[in-house]
């Protein structure tokens, strides 16, 4: 039996997250979290960047139903698990996966 979590064991808003970093490939994006799943508003941003003479686009990967999730996503998930509810989160992406993390929370009176 193996511990490795596969795609197709998450829960669909939690793809459809990994897939849309691996459509951005390179850049970063805003989301909030809402009722303990990842949710992206109208008003979140998604940037991409585009290096010039290199191949740009979706990772190849991102059109698979299933694979193991590598250690930067679970470390991801874990730490978006951690967040408040409502909290919003920026994400940096590279090679389609999370590289780093901000989060802003409402300060506490």
């Amino acid at each position: 039996m193996s511990n490795e979590t596969q795609k197709a064991t998450i829960s669909h808003p939690r793809r459809r997250l990994i897939e849309m970093m691996q459509e951005i490939d390179f850049g970063w994006m805003e989301l909030s979290k809402r009722k303990g799943e990842p949710a992206s508003d109208p008003s979140h941003r998604i940037v991409k960047q585009i290096k010039l003479g290199s191949e740009n686009g979706p990772r190849p990967e991102r059109e698979r139903r299933d694979f193991v999730l590598k250690k930067q996503v679970k470390l991801f998930f874990a730490e978006f698990d951690r967040l408040e509810e409502g909290a919003t989160m920026i994400v940096l992406v590279k090679h389609g996966l999370p590289f780093m993390l901000e989060i802003e929370e409402m300060m506490e009176e």
